[in-house]
């Protein structure tokens, strides 16, 4: 019987968790807190029609199919609570499908940069190849977050 060092252990185990990964996916792995846009909701005595801003939580890991994640709203928002499957890779980008309250299909596409997430996300669902994993949808609203430590 032989003896494995911890380190080799540590890279099967590696290898096992993270099949899909790669380098440019471990950086969106981990808890996102953030901000997403939707739809205007009121006319502003301005004279101005602002997008809704809604505060999201995103958990993003991996499992033995892939990257899988968890959508959490914080206060109101126009998505509820919901776990997310099929993160698929695109372009440099993760895409990913949320359903909204009114059923809406919303088609996230997000990259990590350092601690920051930036994209937008448009009606779904992910649309041919020239939308290059995007929804079918024309309008694009912007979504932000930055990494933050895990809340067990």
């Amino acid at each position: 019987m032989s003896y494995a060092p911890p380190a080799a252990i540590l890279a099967v185990i590696s290898l096992v968790l993270v099949p899909q990964c790669g380098g440019a996916g471990a950086a969106i792995l981990g808890t996102w807190r953030g901000t997403y846009n939707s739809m205007p909701t009121a006319l502003q005595p301005d004279g101005s029609y602002p997008e809704g801003v809604n505060t999201f939580r995103l958990l993003i890991r991996t499992d033995r199919s892939g990257l899988l994640g968890r959508f959490e709203s914080v206060g109101d928002g126009i998505a509820p609570t919901q776990d997310i499957g099929a993160i698929q890779s695109v372009s440099g980008r993760y895409c990913f499908d949320i359903i909204a309250d009114d059923s809406t299909d919303m088609r996230w596409c997000v990259s990590a940069h350092g601690d920051k997430l930036r994209g937008f996300w448009n009606r779904g669902p992910k649309g041919g190849p020239l939308q290059n994993g995007a929804g079918t949808g024309s309008r694009l609203f912007n979504v932000e977050a930055r990494r933050i430590r895990s809340v067990q």
